[in-house]
């Protein structure tokens, strides 16, 4: 659920952040080791 509420804030990088697409891929990201690590 944590991931969702990252999701929901990353319009809000494009306005703060130099690089929002560095926000985004590192969200999605920490997914891809959530799930490595499960199995």
């Amino acid at each position: 659920m944590k991931k969702m509420y990252f999701i929901a804030i990353y319009p809000l990088m494009k306005r703060f952040v130099w690089w929002p697409q560095f926000v985004l891929a590192t969200i999605f990201a920490s997914g891809a080791l959530v799930g490595w690590a499960a199995t």
